[in-house]
């Protein structure tokens, strides 16, 4: 027949995410203590922690391990510190905050940011088909252009807007990317 030898395309191995139970220590001296599983996502996994030198909850972004996902995670600390450079207080209310980075078992990129507490894809998904308030709305879209308008004046583009990496922060949008705070959520969005 016609596909007589024919072999078909290899799939390319998925990496995998990281193994994680709670009390597990990660980062240079074993700085950072896995409390909980706050999110998985096709890059990486992130991990709730608590940072033992200061007591504070931290969300760290574990890539997988391979080569394509250590870039990506490499280059968005990257980009974090130059706009940190460019205007230090702007990115911080624009963008979460850019704790530490690392690698764990000389395998998987580590991001330590501050926590957020959800994504406004979470945000929709909780209020159902009822919507959001139009003055939450324009909120948002004003802090949202805000943002974009910094990323332009330092020379960034943002090639992955979209509703789960917009986070909110205790009572409204507040901040891009990703990790998500656990706790009490303050319920001002909602209708």
């Amino acid at each position: 027949s016609r596909d007589a030898g024919h072999r078909p395309p290899r799939r390319r191995q998925e990496a995998e995410h990281i193994a994680w139970d709670v009390g597990l220590r990660l980062g240079p001296g074993s700085r950072y203590e896995v409390q909980e599983l706050l999110g998985d996502g096709a890059t990486g996994r992130v991990l709730g922690c608590l940072d033992a030198e200061t007591g504070v909850f931290v969300a760290v972004k574990v890539a997988k391990a391979n080569r394509r996902q250590s870039k990506q995670a490499m280059a968005e600390a990257d980009v974090l510190r130059r706009l940190q450079c460019f205007d230090k207080s702007r990115c911080q209310r624009s963008y979460a905050n850019l704790l530490d980075t690392f690698t764990h078992a000389e395998a998987h990129v580590c991001l330590v940011f501050e926590p957020l507490a959800k994504s406004l894809r979470g945000l929709m998904q909780e209020v159902g088909g009822k919507g959001l308030l139009l003055s939450d709305l324009r909120e948002i879209a004003s802090q949202l252009l805000g943002f974009l308008a910094f990323m332009h004046e330092a020379g960034v583009v943002h090639t992955d807007l979209k509703c789960t990496n917009l986070m909110l922060r205790g009572g409204g949008f507040d901040r891009v990317p990703h990790p998500r705070c656990p706790g009490a959520w303050a319920a001002r969005l909602h209708r």
